[in-house]
């Protein structure tokens, strides 16, 4: 269900920002740097698993990471490194609330080098450690996909 639900966030993300790149509130056209928000987000959605840096987005889109930090800053509230990291996260709470899955074979299936690495970045972001997760969204399933 939490999987469906970060998919359906993202989905409503790229649809906002395709349909905010053809005209703004008084009909001017949005530009270059909206339409590589779009493309931004169309491509963190479907390589996030597998790619965590800016670098290779940036590259995708041939502009320079801090440009693509810079626009998403601008068009989104946050960099790319952020937004990048915020549905890394999503996937990994996903992951602890629907399935088994050990802590170490997440890791693997997100393409994390070190799976400590992404349990220091998962208590950063949540304030508890993957394991205490899963455990709060077995015991209350209503409020753990509020913690999103």
């Amino acid at each position: 269900m939490l999987a469906n639900e970060a998919d359906t966030f993202f989905k409503v993300m790229t649809d906002y920002a395709e349909r905010q790149s053809q005209t703004s509130d008084d009909g001017i056209s949005r530009g270059r740097a909206w339409t590589i928000t779009v493309e931004f987000t169309a491509l963190l959605h479907r390589h996030c698993a597998r790619h965590h840096d800016v670098a290779f987005y940036a590259d995708r889109l041939n502009i320079t990471s801090d440009y693509l930090n810079t626009i998403s800053r601008r068009n989104l509230g946050d960099t790319a490194k952020a937004y990048i990291s915020m549905r890394l996260i999503l996937l990994v709470k996903s992951l602890l609330a629907t399935t088994d899955l050990s802590v170490k074979i997440i890791a693997n299936r997100l393409h994390y080098d070190d799976p400590s690495y992404m349990c220091r970045i998962f208590r950063r972001h949540t304030g508890m450690s993957p394991i205490e997760y899963r455990n709060h969204a077995r015991h209350s399933p209503v409020s753990y996909s509020n913690s999103l």
